[in-house]
């Protein structure tokens, strides 16, 4: 597993990430999909190490034994600064994405999305955004603005989040599985008993949710 950190410097912050190419990767010879990932509140930061800790960077570039080990694709991990959300940056990641994807000759119509707590939120709030960029969007322990359900009314959608989670209620997914399925849609929820806000765990390392994500194809 080969894997990059760099950054971009924007006006008035930096906005770091990392990034994870498959062993022999060669953009030359081979077109791959792309998983965009957004962190927590916890991992904020100036440090890209500190990302490593969980979830997809820890699977794709900690050296920790990965789920899918022959999966051939990129991710993309940006880091949010201290004490800021990613609802200011998601203009800035949607261009990052778009700057990754053509240095990397990534599928264009293969780049998911997804994000844990604080990026749950961010990764619905981006496809709603940019709904016609992405292929698919997973929410661990998340939710989102119902109201802007109607913007991924095409978008397969996964939501995971366990029912005891002490930091974002378990109603917060609810709500939103609702709404989407009230304008059509049809996300796969998947709830937890005795699990509190580290579904994650769950989600990224004993679910297919990492080949689901690599899977789907733009409509």
């Amino acid at each position: 597993m080969q894997t990059k950190m760099s950054k971009t410097i924007t006006k008035d912050f930096e906005l770091k990430y990392l990034i994870s190419t498959p062993d022999g990767f060669d953009k030359e010879k081979e077109k791959l999909p792309m998983i965009v990932f957004l962190h927590g509140a916890g991992e904020r930061g100036d440090k890209c190490t500190e990302m490593l800790c969980h979830s997809i960077p820890k699977i794709f570039m900690s050296g920790h034994a990965a789920p899918c080990p022959d999966l051939r694709v990129i991710t993309l991990c940006p880091q949010c600064p201290q004490d800021m959300i990613w609802d200011p940056l998601l203009l800035f990641v949607k261009e990052l994405i778009d700057e990754v994807a053509e240095e990397y000759n990534v599928d264009q119509d293969r780049i998911s999305l997804t994000g844990l707590s604080m990026g749950g939120f961010g990764s619905f709030q981006l496809a709603a955004l940019f709904p016609e960029r992405f292929s698919a969007l997973a929410v661990c322990c998340g939710g989102g603005m119902e109201w802007r359900a109607p913007r991924v009314v095409d978008m397969p959608i996964r939501l995971y989040h366990g029912i005891v989670d002490s930091v974002v209620p378990v109603e917060r997914t609810i709500s939103l599985e609702k709404a989407l399925k009230s304008f059509g849609n049809t996300p796969e929820t998947f709830l937890y008993e005795g699990v509190d806000h580290d579904v994650w765990d769950i989600a990224y390392e004993q679910t297919d949710c990492i080949e689901w994500l690599a899977s789907q194809v733009r409509k």
